[in-house]
């Protein structure tokens, strides 16, 4: 994080509280506090030693106490909020979730309470024996739970359990369901839903399973940035997501990793069904930014003639270094916009044929790298 002349003159000499990207915590072994000082250094507090000293701040990345100050002006997922306050005694251990929060967690299920056998061995997630909650459970909760005014919504339960998976930084990590007697509403902005910040992608690196076996996007309007840095995922599930509203799907998989080879919207690595249509998508920049396990994608059903503005498809495939083939959409309307290959990076020697650009005056076609 860095500061402009300004906001360097106006803080200097101010100690400013701020949540850092979780992968901070796994870089340092002791946290420190820093001061604004005139020469614009990168400074904040580790968010283990934040979330200590202010239990009601939201995490992570951009959140500043007691200032104005707004370095990345995006939305937090609320949703997500609580589970850092996770503090349950699990086979006679005590668990704390606390600042590892998203890195810690290997499993989530959005379930029916109804689906018992789905979240069996699972223990009802607490802190200081209070009932943990997240969420929205009705279509009236779902237009505001990323706001301020929101985030107390208390109405989807949170079950936890040890998973038997470990990962680096992690001799343990955590299953987690979310379960509801009714229908779970996504928020109408579901921009970082499963990424606390889009500038570094923090999502859920060591995520390898989601379910969303209740889960209602039917509201939904704003999809950028849901799974950025979601790198241990090698297929989701999208097959139940309703999409008719998305206007927005910049960035939503970048830093998607562990998608690997060939990617057809309905396969294997990114499964949808029959409503799932980018038909009101404006926004696709940077969707699969750094998705460097894909070989192949394939856009032949995307819809972008809702795409207009000069930013509307920049970077798709920034860093997709191991791309080699691209099939373009078919459906362009008058949509401007093209798609540079030459972003994708040169891991893979060859030149783009027929060229490196796609239009609406190659709807369909195919691209290779030879």
């Amino acid at each position: 994080l860095t500061f402009s002349d300004e906001e360097r003159t106006k803080y200097a000499g101010q100690e400013l509280k701020v949540g850092v990207y979780v992968y901070a915590i796994q870089q340092a072994n002791v946290a420190k506090e820093h001061t604004a000082d005139g020469d614009g250094c990168a400074f904040c507090e580790l968010w283990k030693m934040l979330i200590e000293e202010h239990p009601d701040i939201l995490p992570p990345s951009y959140f500043m106490e007691g200032t104005e100050l707004s370095l990345m002006g995006v939305p937090t997922s609320y949703w997500f909020r609580q589970i850092s306050t996770i503090n349950n005694t699990l086979d006679g251990e005590q668990v704390s979730i606390g600042a590892y929060a998203t890195a810690a967690i290997s499993s989530i299920k959005f379930l029916y309470a109804s689906d018992t056998s789905e979240y069996e061995g699972y223990e009802r997630a607490t802190n200081n024996g209070e009932p943990v909650y997240v969420g929205a459970a009705s279509p009236t909760d779902a237009k505001t739970p990323l706001t301020e005014e929101s985030k107390d919504v208390k109405n989807i339960s949170v079950y936890i359990k040890k998973s038997d998976k470990t990962a680096l930084y992690y001799d343990c990590l955590y299953d987690l369901a979310f379960v509801s007697e009714g229908t779970i509403y996504a928020p109408e902005n579901s921009s970082c839903f499963m990424c606390m910040n889009p500038l570094y992608m923090s999502g859920f690196p060591n995520l390898t399973n989601i379910e969303f076996s209740n889960f209602d996007t039917s509201y939904v309007t704003d999809m950028s940035v849901m799974f950025a840095g979601c790198s241990g995922l090698t297929s989701i599930d999208l097959s139940g997501f309703d999409t008719h509203n998305v206007t927005s799907m910049s960035s939503m998989f970048s830093g998607c990793s562990g998608l690997t080879g060939n990617l057809v919207f309905g396969s294997e690595l990114i499964i949808t069904g029959s409503n799932w249509t980018t038909e009101n998508v404006q926004e696709m920049g940077s969707m699969f930014y750094h998705c460097t396990g894909l070989t192949s994608i394939d856009l032949s059903s995307f819809d972008t003639s809702k795409v207009t503005d000069m930013r509307g498809m920049r970077g798709m495939f920034e860093e997709c270094s191991a791309l080699k083939e691209v099939i373009a959409p078919k459906t362009w309307g008058n949509c401007e916009q093209t798609i540079d290959l030459s972003e994708a990076g040169s891991s893979v020697s060859g030149s783009w044929s027929p060229s490196s650009t796609i239009s609406k005056n190659t709807p369909g076609q195919t691209f290779k790298k030879s």
